[in-house]
Formats: C-alpha cells, sequence, structure tokens
C-alpha cells in the first residue's frame, strides 16, 4: 500500500528540506512509534518521505507535538499534507484543545486526567466505556478533562466533548517491549497533568505506558481501567511483545490502583486475591438502555445476535 507516483515522489522529496527544518518532526519518534515502517530483516522506510507520501493520509503524526487527525478536526484542510499547512502560516494549533460542553463540575472541582488508547472511524467496546467512565465520572462531581492520542471522527471527538470540559489531542504510541516512552512524549504529558491541575490521571487501557510514567513523574495518582485478558490475547501480547505475566508485572509497577471490568479480569491482575484493599475495584460494563427498547418478538426457531467485533476471541468460537 505504500507504491508511489513519480509525481508523488517528487512533491515528497520538494518538501522534505521544510520538514527537515521543524521541530514538529520527529524521525526518531516516527519510527519507534510505527514499528510497521521497520519490518525484519528490511531497510527502514525514510520517515520524512513516508510521512509526506502516505503517513499524513493515513492519519499518522509527525512528531509528539504536532497532532495531524486534530489539525484537520480544527477545520484544516482535509487535501494536502496538514503540517506543511501549519509551517505555511495557515493558523490551527498544532496540538489543539477542544472545549467541553459538558462535565458541568462546580468551580474547584477535582479534576481527572482520562487517557484513552484509540479514537478511530468505528467505535468499539473500550472507546464506548470510555464515554460511560466520563459520565461517571461527571456525575460524582469531578472535573473532567479527556486526552485523546489522535481522533479519527468528529462524531466520536462531539461525542467526548459532551461529557468533558475539554479534549487535548497529543500524539503518543501503545506500549512496547524494550521501547521506553519517548522523552518528548513524556515531558508534553508531564505538563499537561501540571497545567491541569489533575489530581489523578485514569488510564482507559492496559496498552499504555506513557500516562502512568507520566503521572508518577508529576506526584499524581494513577489509575488503569482493565479492560482485556492479555492471557487468552495472544495477538494483543504479540503486538505489545510482552507476554501476559511480564504486562502483568509491568501493571503492577507502574501503576497506583486499577478498575476491572468482571471478575475474570480482577483475577488475572490479581490472582492470589492479596491486594490490598483500595487497590482494585470491580466496575461491569454498562448496556446501552436504548437496547432493551425493540420490541420482544421472538421466532421460532430463536434468533440470536452477537453484537462485537467477531473475532474469535469476542465469542466467535
Amino acid at each position: 500500500g505504500c507504491a508511489m507516483t513519480i509525481t508523488g515522489r517528487l512533491r515528497a522529496l520538494l518538501a522534505r528540506p521544510a520538514l527537515r527544518r521543524t521541530a514538529l518532526f520527529d524521525a526518531e519518534w516516527y519510527l519507534a512509534s510505527y514499528p510497521d515502517l521497520c519490518p525484519p530483516g528490511k531497510p527502514p522506510a525514510d520517515p520524512a518521505l513516508h510521512y509526506l507520501a502516505h503517513g499524513a493520509t493515513e492519519g499518522r503524526d509527525p512528531g509528539p507535538l504536532f497532532s495531524t487527525s486534530g489539525y484537520r478536526l480544527q477545520g484544516g484542510p482535509a487535501r494536502g499534507n496538514p503540517l506543511l499547512n501549519h509551517l505555511s502560516g495557515a493558523g490551527g494549533q498544532a496540538l489543539p484543545v477542544f472545549a467541553g460542553t459538558g462535565g458541568g463540575a462546580p468551580p474547584g472541582a477535582p479534576v481527572v486526567l482520562f487517557f484513552g488508547h484509540q479514537a478511530q472511524g468505528q467505535q468499539f467496546g473500550a472507546e464506548r466505556s470510555l464515554l460511560t467512565m466520563l459520565e461517571r465520572a461527571g456525575r460524582a462531581g469531578l472535573a473532567v478533562e479527556l486526552v485523546l492520542p489522535h481522533c479519527q471522527s468528529g462524531d466520536y471527538l462531539n461525542a467526548c466533548r459532551a461529557r468533558a470540559q475539554a479534549v487535548h489531542l497529543l500524539p503518543y504510541p501503545w506500549r512496547r517491549a524494550g521501547v521506553p516512552p519517548h522523552p518528548a512524549t513524556l515531558a508534553a504529558m508531564e505538563a499537561l497533568i501540571r497545567r491541569s491541575g489533575a489530581v489523578e490521571v485514569h488510564q482507559n487501557t492496559v496498552v499504555l505506558d506513557a500516562p502512568l510514567v507520566a503521572a508518577r513523574a508529576a506526584g499524581v495518582t494513577s489509575v488503569v481501567h482493565l479492560r482485556e485478558l492479555p492471557a487468552e490475547d495472544e495477538a494483543l501480547c504479540a503486538r505489545l511483545g510482552l507476554p501476559a505475566e511480564a504486562l502483568r508485572q509491568a501493571l503492577l509497577t507502574q501503576a497506583d490502583r486499577f478498575v476491572a471490568n468482571s471478575e475474570a479480569v480482577a483475577r488475572w491482575l490479581d490472582p492470589a486475591g492479596q491486594m490490598p484493599p483500595g487497590r482494585l475495584a470491580i466496575l461491569p460494563n454498562v448496556v446501552d438502555p436504548g437496547l432493551s427498547a425493540l420490541p420482544f418478538a421472538p421466532a421460532d426457531p430463536p434468533r440470536v445476535a452477537l453484537i462485537s467485533s467477531n473475532t474469535a476471541k469476542k465469542g466467535i468460537a
């Protein structure tokens, strides 16, 4: 999928010097964040040429301090390269902050900073559950702010804004074995944590590590919301480069508290049941109440529907 036309290559070559002159493009960060560009046994892609010819179109970010998707969501041009557009003086924030329309917390309410792991065009369980957690935090009287690594859907951004006081776009990759979070990513996260006045960082998944490291550096409590079963998910462990037990140990070292979405997930994290009181809570997922408004009209034989991403690990097997 990386074939480049002669015209496209010429345009990329002409624009490459502009990328190399700006700190917003970080070649080392780009290759580390997108390991698919460095397949084993093959030379790595030229990061500048890749971003110009393919990366921006694919929604990839050029570095930790510029959000490709966030720039577009501000009203930037749908066509052309967002970073080049920004460098030309067209305006727009490199790391946009979208004002929230929800939250409604009283003045002086404690701030909780939520970190999501992805916001693709299609919403899966974790993305939907994040919206529920934002709602719960708001109802509890907390001032909610959300950080996303990207956002490919304006509808999802609006759903987040309706449940938060602010939505920040800040690029960061998933955790990978042997690859510590990039210093620039950690610096940006720590600065955001301090600037927001957050009393707690809530990470929406096990697949991140940078928010936990940044929270500890800022002296702020961190919470991980587990909704995965790594011991049953070989594909997830392979993507992270971590066996399930190594991931468990990393989480126990990096995070202060945990929320599990089921007893099974809690048992994976704490198999001996020895975690001190208050460190692990079980909070089941919720079902959209609108689903129960459907008329009940069983057929003969009964028809059963499974709503999921329909892979083997989701129950199809």
